[in-house]
């Protein structure tokens, strides 16, 4: 499946996934970030499968930082099913693909899996960063366009973008949990 609104543009690809069958939503564009991001979790790399525990109830919260595409929190949800699971993720074009990817491969998990835009900090704030389309790991938390920033590589301008997300406090994050287990 592909959506396109003339700038953006998303397509899906299945994969499996700690025994079940996903569906990724990615940019189109994005030759390194899916892949990569996939084959990680596929691996095992962070090691999911011995560190988290499907016994895990709904007393138990997963924060992932820096959610990307949701592929991680997607991973973390199928192996600990019943614990509660928040994501953050700073870059507009990747939440969008996160909440793509967990309303589709995680319907049924009702309130347990949220997403919130952003990024996460001591102070509360504004993050400016750089989204990189044609690879999704090469976002950044800084901006390039200002002066004295680089990245290595030729790009062009229509494969970066500038953002601004907020930063959200351990204390608000707190909170929002908070109020999801109240509400």
């Amino acid at each position: 499946m592909e959506f396109s609104n003339g700038a953006l543009k998303a397509e899906t690809q299945e994969s499996v996934l700690a025994g079940s069958r996903v569906k990724i939503w990615s940019d189109s564009r994005d030759r390194k970030g899916f892949k990569g991001a996939m084959a990680e979790q596929v691996r095992d790399v962070y090691g999911l499968s011995k560190l988290v525990k499907p016994s895990w109830g709904d007393d138990t919260w997963i924060l992932d930082v820096g959610g990307n595409l949701g592929i991680t929190a997607i991973h973390l949800h199928i192996r600990a099913p019943k614990s509660k699971l928040l994501t953050l993720e700073p870059s507009p074009w990747n939440y969008i693909l996160l909440r793509l990817n967990l309303l589709q491969n995680l319907e049924a998990a009702g309130q347990t899996v949220f997403a919130l835009h952003g990024g996460f900090s001591a102070t509360p704030g504004t993050l400016h960063g750089t989204h990189m389309f044609t690879n999704a790991w090469g976002s950044r938390n800084d901006d390039i366009f200002q002066p004295h920033r680089s990245i290595k590589g030729e790009l062009s301008k229509h494969e970066l973008g500038h953002f601004t997300a907020p930063l959200r406090t351990l204390e608000e994050v707190k909170a929002i949990m908070v109020s999801s287990i109240s509400g």
